[in-house]
């Protein structure tokens, strides 16, 4: 008889199912603070909550669409140059127009997660300091740095109170007008008190003439 057949090769195997996508970090940091950013720009993995000095800066001569990954790179770059540190703790947050208006943090390096006050000063003294040349103007052309703010300024404005609400329009103006109606009634109250005494007894003194004189004899 013919020989059987062979058998079928096995299937081949199925694949592993894909991996979760990680969970979203669920920290949320105080003032003064940011979650650690990599180097790519994304959040950290270990998700863990680092100081950061916070800046604006204005760019007169570079446009949004200029503006691209090489040029963003070399800001961060001349950025660390110019404050000593990494290129990767410059976290550029947004980029709008108007020119171009860049936020940035400064974070601290891996492994460092709270600047000491005199680091934060030293770093808020090199971004405001005008004679402090941080970006090659030849690049990116006359900056300004509009805003900085420390960690320590951070927590200090969150315990500030709020400045008082605005009084509605008119308010004060009618206060001002009542009490200025009330004291002007008051005034003209006692001016009748008075005024009402004195003729009240110039009257008895006029008609009662006899009176007095009989009760002098």
């Amino acid at each position: 008889p013919p020989p059987p057949p062979p058998s079928p090769a096995p299937p081949p195997p199925s694949p592993p199912p894909p991996s979760p996508p990680p969970a979203p970090c669920g920290n949320v940091c105080g003032p003064g603070k940011s979650l650690r950013y990599d180097e790519d720009g994304g959040i950290d993995a270990q998700c863990v909550c680092v100081d950061v000095v916070k800046a604006q800066i204005l760019l007169s001569t570079v446009t949004v669409e200029s503006f691209n990954q090489t040029t963003r790179q070399l800001f961060k770059q001349q950025m660390a140059d110019s404050l000593d540190t990494d290129a990767s703790s410059i976290v550029i947050i947004s980029v709008s127009a108007g020119s171009v208006v860049i936020e940035f943090l400064v974070q601290p390096l891996s492994g460092v997660v709270e600047f000491t006050e005199s680091d934060s000063q030293e770093i808020s003294s090199k971004l405001t300091n005008t004679d402090e040349k941080l970006l090659d103007e030849d690049i990116f052309g006359t900056y300004v740095v509009s805003s900085v703010e420390t960690p320590q300024q951070a927590v200090a404005n969150s315990m500030s109170p709020p400045p008082p609400s605005p009084s509605p329009p008119g308010s004060s103006g009618s206060d001002d007008n009542l009490g200025m109606i009330i004291g002007i009634s008051c005034g003209a109250g006692a001016l009748v008190v008075i005024a009402g005494g004195f003729f009240y007894r110039r009257n008895v003194m006029k008609v009662n003439p006899r009176q007095r004189e009989g009760e002098a004899a």
